[in-house]
């Protein structure tokens, strides 16, 4: 009969007797099968039960798989800030065979008190201990210490400064958990490794800023630029996707930082920049325009249908001097840019626009033609659809 079909005097018996067994400390499996069957009888926050697993946890005789037995029970019977079941864990802790196991049950069962936060932090800054081990302590931190901690962001600082790229990640995860807004140190921080030499670290440092709200720092704009126009694919989305979180659409100081690689950026920097203005300028912006119709003769293919791209994206519709450009790469010997300038082409074009594309292509090869009367095509088709839409809903029901 398991635990919770016994009548509740037996289960009392039962557990009493239990308790005695784990108390006993055999030290062979009998202490490990006993505490598998004590969260089945209740006990939960019961003195004496918890007393019984402390003394399983802590004596030297029992086998690894009984203590770490131990540990979760006491995450299942006691109650959170229970002073013995937390005296054990900070004595626990010095066991390096069960060090895991204790981080992840005071996660459960600590306050954040000044005590639990200091042996934690020894832990951490511990250079003779694992890096998993050091990790998980930081990672106990961030869920234990209070905002404005200053222990718990003084140990950030030093983990801050090793060469284990994990130890920094976790770090960062702890600033965001106790910086206070407007914190010098923290943001200090956060900025520095928005350039770590590790790609999980640079993305964390990035979830900081979000979580922080850092921004208008001409060293965050700066990181985070570099990373759009060099970094490898997932980095520059993130980046952009931190940018559009922190910065308004179209905010110059982001425009102005980009800009300049249009110029000298080799053509990956280059396509990368055009992408990024997609992103991030304002609809019509003449500045962004001027510069990205200049890339339509760029030296790279990639680069000049970007730009086409860029321009389909950014131009407002009827704006002549943006077909006019798009409709001279329709008569390109490259098929790509004739498509990518097409695309484009039916993005910014109106109805209203349709004598205007017609003259455009009055003089075309028959290819362009074809392509016009294709977009033009297409306009009307949108119109016939929109008609449809509009007749629907005001008919009477």
């Amino acid at each position: 009969m398991c635990g919770p079909c016994l009548p509740s005097p037996f289960r009392k018996e039962v557990l009493s007797s239990i308790c005695q067994t784990v108390a006993l400390g055999l030290g062979d499996r009998s202490v490990e099968q006993a505490l598998g069957v004590v969260p089945t009888l209740g006990g939960k926050g019961d003195g004496r039960t918890v007393e019984a697993v402390v003394g399983a946890l802590l004596r030297g005789t029992e086998t690894v798989a009984a203590r770490c037995a131990a540990l979760r029970v006491l995450r299942e019977i006691s109650s959170r800030g229970d002073p013995v079941a937390i005296d054990a864990l900070v004595t626990a802790l010095k066991d390096k065979e069960v060090q895991l196991e204790v981080l992840q049950t005071m996660e459960v069962l600590c306050n954040g008190e000044h005590s639990e936060v200091r042996v934690l932090v020894d832990l951490a800054l511990n250079e003779s201990v694992c890096s998993s081990v050091r990790c998980c302590s930081i990672q106990c931190l961030s869920q234990l210490a209070h905002r404005g901690c200053k222990s718990a962001l003084n140990c950030a600082i030093e983990a801050m400064r090793s060469g284990d790229s994990n130890l920094r990640s976790a770090a960062l995860g702890l600033v965001m958990r106790v910086a206070e807004p407007g914190c010098t140190a923290g943001k200090a921080l956060v900025v520095a490794h928005l350039g770590d030499s590790d790609l999980d670290v640079c993305r964390k440092a990035m979830d900081a800023c979000e979580a922080l709200g850092i921004q208008g720092d001409v060293h965050v704009i700066s990181a985070l630029v570099a990373h759009v126009v060099s970094g490898e694919f997932c980095l520059r989305q993130m980046s952009l996707r931190t940018i559009q979180h922190l910065f308004r659409a179209g905010d110059p100081a982001i425009v102005s930082a980009i800009l300049p690689v249009l110029d000298r950026g080799h053509w990956p920097q280059r396509h990368a920049a055009l992408e990024a203005l997609t992103v991030v300028s304002e609809h019509g912006n003449t500045e962004v325009l001027s510069v990205v119709l200049r890339h339509l003769d760029d030296a790279d293919l990639t680069c000049r249908q970007t730009a086409c791209r860029a321009l389909g994206e950014l131009a407002i519709p009827g704006d002549h001097s943006v077909m006019r450009a798009l409709f001279k790469l329709m008569e390109d010997r490259n098929w790509l840019i004739r498509d990518a300038a097409g695309e484009a082409l039916t993005q910014v074009v109106t109805r209203k626009d349709v004598e205007f594309l017609e003259g455009l292509a009055a003089s075309a090869d028959a290819e362009t033609k074809e392509a016009v009367r294709a977009i033009l095509s297409s306009l009307c088709a949108e119109q016939t659809r929109e008609i449809a839409v509009s007749s629907q809903r005001a008919a009477p029901l």
